[in-house]
């Protein structure tokens, strides 16, 4: 039977060096999972509902490549979306007629980016003409208040793709930096060998 003694050093005890090289090997430490971005989406899908979208699903793509960024899909709830912008008065007939339109926010293409949703209206004209008889003149002016109207939503949900890129990928760099990444691995309690080997040891069965 042999006795062996092995040195082991907790992140801070290793040379500078040692720990930059450390560093740089687990620079993906902390966004190998879900929880980094997890209280964003959930920040950034209540405001969506705030601004009257339902059924949100926000959906993004790593960082630092020609494609990437952020969107989302969801419901339009007029009614919610024109009181939320306060926007009854400019278009009253969509206000009058809340249930005319029903509009989709829907993601078409192989990337996730701001510009990579279209809205897909279905029209109830029932709503505006419930005899039946036939295209009316109001019904008419409902749809050109709503292609007014889908220009508008589809220029915010382009700014607010922006902008839930921005807050992830300002978090995704935080949590890749050398400060954040020490603070993982002295709070975690790591031990390594002199030359920053990670080292385990293996719990018994």
């Amino acid at each position: 039977m042999h006795t062996i003694s092995i040195n082991l050093y907790a992140f801070g005890e290793l040379a500078p060096a040692v720990q930059k090289k450390v560093v740089e090997r687990e620079r993906y430490l902390n966004v190998d999972d879900s929880w980094w971005y997890e209280p964003i989406i959930e920040d950034w899908t209540e405001e969506l509902e705030h601004r009257g979208f339902e059924q949100v699903k926000i959906l993004f793509s790593d960082f630092g490549s020609q494609g990437d960024g952020a969107c989302f899909e969801a419901r339009i709830n007029m009614a919610a979306y024109l009181k939320s912008h306060k926007l009854t008065a400019t278009y009253p007939l969509l206000a009058r007629y809340p249930e005319y339109v029903e509009a989709y926010l829907k993601h078409t293409g192989w990337y996730y980016h701001e510009r990579s949703t279209h809205l897909v209206p279905y029209f109830n004209a029932e709503v505006v003409d419930p005899n039946g008889s036939g295209i009316s003149d109001e019904e008419t002016r409902v749809e050109k208040e709503y292609e007014a109207l889908e220009k508008e939503i589809y220029a915010e949900a382009v700014t607010l793709g922006r902008k839930i890129y921005t807050a992830l990928e300002e978090e995704y760099v935080h949590q890749t930096s050398a400060e954040a990444l020490t603070e993982t691995l002295v709070a975690n309690e790591y031990t390594y060998l002199a030359d920053g080997r990670s080292f385990r040891i293996a719990s018994p069965a």
